[in-house]
């Protein structure tokens, strides 16, 4: 039994590490998305089929060693399987088949942080509150946790905080995972429920100078003139963001500040929401844009976290 227990960590452990057909193919015959909003975990599939049988797959996309592990073991079960079997295979990554998965990992490698993470949102997902928060709380209290599952345990005890109606501890907690900047995953996820604990405790922080600029440096982008959208942004900084501005000059271009959070005295971090269409193609993303204080005047210093909402 050891000897198979130690097969299978070495297999999840070199799929996370190598992925198989990590790669965008550029004829797909189709494409699926894969998220997970708990954890940012996100993946792309590509596949060709020949006759009903799907002659090639592969994938992209940012999670953890686990997720990739998953995504990479998943291209070689459905190879040269007909289409309606790998679909049966991709559709049945369910919440309680995760927690049983996950378990088993966790017998034979039980102080596996990434793993222990994975469990407390499988059963956060669940509403498995108790459970979830003794997951959540005992990666808190490691001694030497690493920064991705510190951060991801604040923000699965925040999560537990806001079912609970508890705004506000629910908020700070996010807000340290947030300030923890561990990963994309966990960062990402922590902004957009800190927002929503703000929201819920009736104190969204809004920096009315930032929220001015950003409508000033919408006006700039839907009028399309280099010289004005470049006096908005620091110098040297987002050149092919300005040449892009300018070469598509938006039909629309919103922009709603959903938080704002001083960094310093000279630097302020908004959480934005963003409607454009360019070349006639409608876009809802999020995105966190920085910025700096030049002079007496806000400029933008750099665009980060942009997600596409996907309906």
């Amino acid at each position: 039994m050891s000897d198979l227990r130690e097969l299978y960590q070495e297999l999840i452990l070199d799929h996370g590490r190598q992925p198989r057909n990590f790669r965008a193919m550029p004829d797909p015959s189709g494409e699926a998305d894969g998220f997970n909003p708990l954890c940012g975990d996100k993946v792309h599939v590509y596949v060709k089929t020949d006759g009903g049988v799907v002659s090639d797959v592969s994938f992209t996309g940012d999670g953890c060693a686990i997720s990739k592990a998953s995504a990479s073991l998943m291209t070689q079960a459905v190879k040269d399987r007909t289409t309606a079997e790998a679909t049966r295979l991709f559709g049945t990554q369910e919440f309680v088949k995760s927690e049983a998965l996950i378990r088993q990992l966790l017998q034979i490698s039980p102080r596996m942080q990434e793993a222990r993470v994975l469990l407390g949102r499988a059963l956060l997902a669940q509403n498995k509150i108790e459970d979830a928060e003794r997951e959540f709380r005992a990666l808190a209290e490691e001694r030497l946790p690493t920064p991705a599952a510190l951060a991801w345990a604040n923000v699965g005890l925040g999560e537990i905080a806001l079912k609970r109606g508890q705004a506000k501890e629910a908020a700070r907690l996010f807000n340290q995972a947030v300030r923890d900047d561990a990963e994309y995953g966990s960062t990402l996820n922590a902004r957009a429920a800190r927002i929503r604990a703000d929201a819920a405790a009736g104190a969204t922080p809004i920096d009315e100078s930032a929220k001015t600029f950003l409508g000033q440096f919408d006006a700039a982008l839907r009028a399309g003139r280099q010289a004005d959208i470049a006096a908005l942004i620091v110098p040297g900084e987002l050149s092919r963001f300005i040449r892009s501005a300018v070469g598509t000059q938006p039909e629309i271009w919103q922009t709603t500040v959903l938080r704002t959070e001083q960094l310093d005295a000279n630097t302020i971090a908004a959480d934005v929401a963003m409607q454009t269409r360019q070349l006639g193609v409608d876009h809802n993303t999020t995105a966190v844009i920085i910025l700096a204080r030049v002079g007496t005047a806000w400029k933008v210093n750099a665009i980060e976290f942009v997600e596409e909402i996907r309906k």
